[in-house]
């Protein structure tokens, strides 16, 4: 059974893109495989839509055997798990959940932690709680690459992302300037 039909890669070929070829995302996976070139989804595909949620689901499913960094971003105490929420919503905030739905939907997993919301994780991970016993939660954010903290005190622009994950530029685009404010209880949306 083909992932694209209109360019008959097979699952194995995506595997194959992975683990042989270095492909690090969904990206990669369709530029090495040629997957969705000269596409025409709505005939060739059975499902009649085009195939690029299975290329995705595909990478995932192999994405374990590639040596990917992982991060992990740690953040202070929020009135919601994103701290989207209220009328003051942080237009930084708002950034930050849009690269991390983005950086999903391309296959790349960025873990977010919330001390509110989720702060068992301030415990269990050793780095964070020493840099939280040593300064406070006054340095949050604080982004972990592969175990250790590489940014402190604010949140990553979308070219660091881009440069810390090894990504290809055009994931993210350009990062429109913005002033941030703190999180989403500042200003009383909560």
């Amino acid at each position: 059974m083909y992932i694209c039909y209109c360019n008959k890669v097979k699952e194995a070929d995506i595997m194959k893109a992975i683990t042989e070829k270095g492909a690090k995302n969904v990206d990669d996976v369709i530029k090495i495989t040629g997957a969705m070139q000269n596409s025409n989804c709505a005939v060739n595909n059975p499902k009649g839509i085009c195939c690029y949620s299975d290329i995705v689901k595909t990478f995932n499913k192999y994405r374990e055997k590639i040596i990917m960094k992982k991060m992990k971003i740690f953040e202070p105490a929020m009135c919601c798990p994103t701290g989207l929420c209220g009328l003051g919503v942080d237009p930084e905030l708002l950034r930050m959940s849009t690269v991390l739905e983005t950086l999903k939907k391309h296959g790349v997993i960025v873990e977010r932690f919330n001390l509110g919301s989720a702060p068992a994780e301030f415990i269990t991970d050793q780095t964070i709680n020493a840099y939280i016993n040593e300064k406070g939660t006054e340095g949050l954010p604080a982004v972990m690459l592969d175990g250790k903290i590489v940014i402190t005190g604010r949140y990553p622009t979308n070219e660091e992302f881009t440069k810390l994950l090894d990504l290809p530029e055009n994931v993210l685009g350009k990062q429109k300037k913005s002033e941030s404010g703190g999180g989403c209880c500042k200003g009383g949306c909560c």
